[in-house]
């Protein structure tokens, strides 16, 4: 069962942190770091990353941070919700447990967060 707290990147796809991937620009995000706060009252949410990001074509910029800031997120079937904008676009959540999330990212890889 999803409880409220902190749910922190542990395995992004089948690696370790920091995870890579590409985003709908094309830019390439080493993500250092990512959790994900979730509100199960209020069926909120907000991301907090350490990204560094490099533009198509360009060099890596220094990691900077990053919030979503709070929104709501759905929930359209048992153990699955929906987090409409993330850091890497929106996102499904195709697992959520008292213990962890798995997100599926748009590159279909899954990204691991563990509750703490």
């Amino acid at each position: 069962m999803l409880r409220s707290g902190n749910y922190v990147l542990v395995a992004p796809g089948n690696g370790s942190v920091p995870g890579m991937i590409t985003d709908s620009l094309g830019r390439k995000l080493r993500v250092l770091a990512d959790t994900i706060v979730i509100n199960v009252s209020t069926q909120t949410y907000e991301q907090r990353a350490f990204v560094a990001i490099t533009p198509a074509g360009g060099t890596e910029q220094p990691a900077s941070r990053f919030v979503v800031s709070t929104r709501a997120y759905s929930l359209p079937a048992s153990l699955t919700l929906v987090l409409p904008s993330t850091l890497y676009g929106g996102s499904i959540v195709v697992h959520a447990g008292s213990a962890d999330l798995e997100l599926q990212m748009p590159d279909r890889t899954i990204w691991r967060y563990n509750y703490r």
